[in-house]
């Protein structure tokens, strides 16, 4: 039923939904979006068509998706696709692609993410849990009054100050992106 292995990025259509199978498993499902972005004779990008994907997440999955993503944000989904066709209630035909996803993260290459290992469902693991996610927001917060947090080296890999100085050093280093 499921042959092809596929991995897909994209940015999340809606917030995931928690659902119910029949046999009373809990599972999360979302829809993803993806353009392809392509250079046209005269140079300048341009989006291709958008395709539509339904992923859903079992078990842990599920759980860890529901928490952590919501509408808009760019994910990289890694699966295996299923694609199905069905009938509308208006007698026409139409055709769904399905992913069964194994692995679910952040894009990256587009912004930033923080690592939460959750709890093991006991009520002592809630605090911990919330000193976790805390812990995840602070680390995104402005440091200084110039609302940049510290910045690293890529070439030494000194951590610098919101300016982007070393202590003691008067001229700046380039702090371009290392992609």
């Amino acid at each position: 039923m499921y042959e092809t292995h596929v991995t897909v990025t994209g940015r999340l259509v809606a917030d995931p939904e928690t659902r119910t199978t029949g046999q009373g498993e809990v599972f999360t499902t979302f829809r993803l979006a993806t353009s392809e972005r392509r250079r046209n004779r005269d140079g300048v990008f341009e989006d291709g068509p958008t395709s539509f994907y339904n992923v859903a997440c079992y078990r842990a999955l599920g759980v860890n998706t529901r928490a952590c993503l919501s509408k808009g944000e760019p994910v990289v989904v890694v699966g295996r696709q299923r694609v199905r066709q069905y009938q509308r209630s208006d007698e026409s035909y139409g055709t769904s692609v399905e992913i069964n996803a194994q692995h679910v993260g952040h894009d990256l290459l587009l912004g930033q993410s923080a690592f939460v290992r959750p709890g093991r469902g006991s009520e002592g693991d809630a605090t911990a849990d919330e000193a976790a996610r805390q812990a995840y927001e602070d680390s995104f917060a402005p440091e200084d009054d110039a609302g940049v947090g510290p910045l690293v080296d890529k070439v030494t890999g000194e951590v610098q100050d919101a300016r982007g100085q070393r202590e003691g050093a008067s001229a700046e280093p380039d702090l371009a992106p290392a992609f």
